[in-house]
């Protein structure tokens, strides 16, 4: 009887942290439920493959001329987008954006709360309810879950996969812990990470049946999206695109991940292809900032040194005790994913591609701290119980000090106002770290909406937002140096209005477009702050390159 009351009551205290945890993951909502989420960038693709797919266009990219199919982005978060605008028989980006807001807020408390599950089954309930509230505060995390970005769903579906893998014993936990695998495939590429970790702890179990199931359904979509990319990059839109250089491996948009990394760098093409020195350079520059990139995310992306390097020192220290506990499934994935971040050319981009893996570098410091307690107690029995949990204390209050006064400034300083013109009526709402850019880009698409004409093209750093926004078709300006070159690219299209940003590494490829062609660009509008021209295409067409360009720029990718 004893042990049944025992039970029942971890059973209430659990349930009563996941409420609190949910609502303290419900709570950094609160001060952002207002409008649509965050359509800009990677965010905007997604919601344009979405609406194809609503479409019953299949899986294009509607913001570009000739609406080529998309090999970069897996089709789960689209194919939530297509969801819901099926459902509210709409596909408005204020209507459908603010409905999936409200689906992250919910994919925020179940991903918080299933962090918790994960960790309570290693760490003590203290500890792990401290981890899952902390999954939810920290600046990087808030601002990547206020946008339609895969990393939140992504994040969701490896935890689960954790949660369920701890009763594989169980045929359908098993097989459920595999569904996770793969849909967490489905919304990045990056689950790789997770099917084939799956896989080898079968095999490093030795059951060997187990093992080839695992295998075969971790196959299926890994060659579907194989196959798919394929067929796209076969096909005649791709071998023959609308202008010169929709294809080229830097438009990351329009090409698959494998052709964007095979150049050295893709915001610097003029580098060339990525060769065996230049790929051993970037795993070497990449490793270096990895300890930066996990002490920071246990943290805040702004942490310094002194907070970032203990951390990160105490998280491997776990990693080396998970080691001899044999968690070996979570280490593959973490040491895979890992290793994948390192492949990229994209070290700006590692806080938010390490977001995800928060829960094992958490679990890792908290697991060590705990046993570090356990020891401390074995050794001096006499020692009482606050000594001994004093330093997953005191390490769980650095981590707070750090998150939490960012937290506050973020929403304080760069939690900014956002209005534009849509559908006749003025759309208000915030967004993180909008200014300066944001209000000009809105400015100038306000301004351009009602005197573009409608099968205009625009060039914009962008080309997605400029879409949703104004329903014409753009693209993004040619990455070239060469100005001369880059005008007969950009006149393949052809571009009738260009956006000069005044800062950023895409400028300076629009600042040698114009600057090598004054008589072909007239500017017509100009920000207040200074932070964005538009520029109208004037004068006689450069001659066109796309008969001769496009077989050219398909052969530079297919060599890489």
């Amino acid at each position: 009887m004893q042990i049944i009351h025992a039970a029942e009551s971890a059973l209430r205290k659990r349930v009563v942290a996941c409420l609190v945890i949910a609502l303290v993951a419900a709570a950094t909502w609160w001060p952002r439920m207002s409008g649509p989420i965050d359509l800009r960038f990677d965010a905007g693709a997604y919601y344009i493959l979405g609406t194809s797919l609503a479409r019953g266009d299949g899986y294009r990219m509607l913001s570009e001329p000739g609406e080529i199919p998309s090999s970069l982005h897996p089709p789960l978060v689209p194919v939530l987008v297509a969801a819901h605008q099926l459902v509210l028989h709409s596909s408005d980006p204020v209507v459908v954006g603010h409905a999936l807001r409200v689906t992250m807020v919910l994919a925020s408390i179940a991903y918080a709360v299933a962090v918790f599950v994960l960790l309570a089954g290693y760490i003590p309930r203290r500890y792990a309810a401290a981890a899952a509230v902390l999954t939810v505060l920290p600046p990087q995390y808030v601002y990547f879950s206020d946008a339609l970005y895969a990393e939140t769903l992504f994040a969701l579906f490896t935890v689960l996969f954790f949660v369920l893998h701890r009763h594989r014993r169980s045929t359908a936990c098993f097989l459920l812990s595999g569904l996770c695998a793969v849909l967490a495939y489905e919304t990045r590429t990056a689950g790789v990470a997770l099917l084939v970790a799956w896989v080898a702890d079968s095999l490093l179990r030795r059951e060997f049946k187990r093992a080839g199931i695992a295998l075969v359904v971790a196959l299926a979509p890994v060659l579907a999206w194989m196959g798919w990319i394929h067929a796209v990059e076969s096909s005649p839109s791709y071998r023959q695109p609308a202008y010169a250089y929709q294809t080229a491996p830097y438009l990351y948009f329009n090409v698959s991940y494998a052709r964007n990394l095979s150049l050295q760098d893709p915001w610097a093409p003029e580098l060339g292809p990525l060769t065996r020195r230049g790929f051993v350079e970037r795993l070497w520059s990449n490793a270096k900032i990895v300890p930066k990139s996990i002490g920071q995310a246990v943290s805040s992306w702004e942490a310094p040194f002194r907070v970032w390097g203990p951390l990160a020192l105490l998280v491997f220290l776990g990693l080396l005790l998970q080691v001899k506990r044999r968690q070996l499934v979570m280490l593959l994935y973490v040491a895979l994913s890992l290793a994948a971040v390192c492949s990229t050319p994209f070290q700006q981009q590692f806080v938010r591609y390490v977001m995800p893996l928060y829960p094992f570098f958490a679990l890792a410091l908290f697991q060590l701290l705990a046993w570090a307690a356990v020891e401390a107690r074995s050794r001096w029995p006499r020692l009482p119980p606050f000594i001994t949990s004093a330093p997953g204390w005191a390490v769980l209050a650095l981590i707070a000090v750090q998150v939490l006064p960012a937290l506050r400034e973020m929403y304080r300083q760069k939690h900014e106002v956002v209005a534009y013109e849509h559908a006749g009526e003025r759309v208000t709402y915030r967004l993180f770290y909008y200014s300066p850019v944001g209000p000009a880009f809105d400015e100038a698409l306000d301004w351009l909406h009602s005197r573009a004409a409608p099968r205009d093209v625009i060039a914009a750093g962008d080309p997605q937002w400029v879409y949703l926004r104004t329903g014409r078709k753009a693209v993004l300006a040619p990455l070239e140096i060469d100005g001369k070159k880059a005008l007969q690219l950009i006149d393949s299209v052809p571009v009738k209005y260009l956006f000069a940003p005044s800062t950023g590494g895409y400028q300076r490829f629009i600042a040698a477009l114009i600057a090598e062609n004054p008589d072909a660009w007239r500017r017509v509008w100009s920000s207040a702050n200074g932070t964005i021209d538009v520029y109208e295409r004037v004068g006689p067409r450069a001659p066109s390159e796309r008969t001769d360009a496009a077989p050219a720029l398909g052969a530079r990718a297919g060599g890489s």
